[in-house]
């Protein structure tokens, strides 16, 4: 499901602010917000009934309550994404809510530890905390500097019953600013280690946000312990994340990407075609652009784990590489480049008569002469320039052919029949030094 930015206006200043590229009085000057209309008009667009609402600080869009309203009357679930720092009208709403309404909303509270907080914060966040249904929370935890506190968060999750939290790694942003935290990664994987464990022992269940430390910081005797000893469900690879979509009609793939992966919505049809659009780009990335360079050995490299942060790694090619075409699929260039294959799921059969192509649970009978050719040739080691000079013959001229293979590998990369092998042409630095 999408994350609806409800407004690009924050209350309180994190330490490790993701959004800072998007936020009302950082970087813009306009507050974004949507109101009960425009989400009207979005609901048809979404996918499921589930309405996922963050920010900035979802409760400071004065039009909050009426949307909420309107999407428990139509029969939708809310999902809450939240700092806890809520005005009095809407601890009031919240706290009149029948049984069955307030079943239908979740929360999702990011906790700072208290000394980041007024005295008058705080009152209202454990205000916040007494109202809320605890089944439906998750208390959440971003980890931004090494030797980082949790015994709080714990405190809190006990003190007010709640049984899950969601742990995320501070993610850069790629425009501003530097990004030190990766340098203290094997500290933070041993304090991470301990941490999970603690919740375990707590009776509290620990999930993962789509960052996350890779594998190869943590020993093998913690990798066990995560596996085997964690409640929740603790992974190496990025979630398919949801995307973020603002009142302006923009789409992002994920804050951390917002300046290099933002389209609008009014090119696609559907929520699920929006994804598919973001996910395909980013499966290109993650398999031709290693984290670092020992993954290109690694034998969990594109199966148990992608390497962490995917703006990491675009943070620091982009500043040695300022200029670098980051999907190559989309430039008209670059494209020529690109080494197309088949998709591993993907299945061409020659019958008697003709071919037929399987992928993905869909058939598709007698597909056209040029489909089967191109298909039939494409290895990951030929490129789509190499592709355009054996098949110039066939055209009346260069440009034709050049368009007409183009726009086939186009055309068989948005329906997830190939990807493609690119060389992003930088070098890729080892893991950071252990301390």
């Amino acid at each position: 499901m999408s994350n609806i930015i409800l407004t690009n206006n924050c209350n309180i200043k994190c330490p490790f602010c993701f959004a800072t590229e998007n936020n009302y009085g950082i970087t813009k000057n306009t507050k974004e917000e949507f109101n009960i209309i425009d989400i009207w008009k979005l609901t048809p667009f979404l996918k499921d009934k589930t309405l996922k609402l963050c920010g900035g600080e979802p409760t400071l869009n004065k039009n909050i309550i009426p949307i909420i309203e309107g999407a428990l009357i139509n029969g939708n679930s809310v999902i809450l994404m939240t700092n806890g720092l809520w005005p009095q009208s809407f601890k009031e709403y919240i706290g009149n809510l029948s049984d069955f309404d307030a079943s239908k909303i979740s929360f999702l509270f990011n906790i700072l530890e208290d000394k980041y907080y007024t005295r008058e914060q705080l009152e209202n966040l454990n205000h916040v905390f007494n109202i809320i249904n605890p089944v439906n929370s998750t208390f959440g935890i971003t980890i931004y500097k090494k030797d980082f506190e949790y015994d709080y968060l714990l405190n809190y999750a006990e003190k007010y019953s709640v049984k899950s939290i969601r742990v995320s790694i501070a993610a850069p942003n790629i425009t501003i600013g530097e990004y030190e935290l990766e340098n203290s990664y094997w500290q933070i994987a041993n304090q991470l280690n301990d941490f999970l464990i603690a919740a375990s022992n707590r009776n509290i269940k620990v999930y993962k946000d789509c960052n996350y430390i890779p594998p190869c910081f943590f020993s093998k005797e913690q990798l066990i312990n995560i596996k085997f000893q964690l409640k929740g469900n603790w992974s190496f690879s990025c979630v398919s994340a949801p995307v973020d979509i603002n009142a302006n009609g923009e789409a992002w793939r994920c804050y951390g990407l917002f300046s290099v992966l933002r389209t609008k919505i009014g090119d696609f049809s559907t929520e699920e075609a929006l994804k598919k659009y973001f996910n395909r780009r980013m499966r290109l990335l993650s398999i031709n652009l290693y984290a670092y360079s020992e993954c290109k050995e690694c034998p969990y490299w594109q199966k148990s784990c992608l390497g962490g942060c995917y703006a990491i790694r675009i943070k620091k090619v982009l500043k040695e590489h300022p200029n670098m075409i980051l999907f190559p699929i989309d430039d008209d260039n670059e494209i020529l480049n690109c080494k197309p294959k088949r998709n591993e799921s993907l299945v061409l059969r020659e019958n008697k008569l003709n071919y037929k192509v399987y992928s993905e649970g869909k058939v598709m009978n007698q597909p056209d002469e040029n489909m089967v050719s191109f298909l039939k040739i494409i290895d990951g080691q030929i490129t789509i320039r190499e592709l355009i000079d054996k098949w110039k013959e066939n055209f009346d001229n260069y440009e034709e052919t050049k368009n007409e293979v183009t726009k086939m590998c186009r055309k068989l990369f948005e329906k997830d029949m190939i990807d493609i092998v690119y060389d992003y042409k930088c070098e890729i630095a080892p893991l950071p030094k252990k301390l």
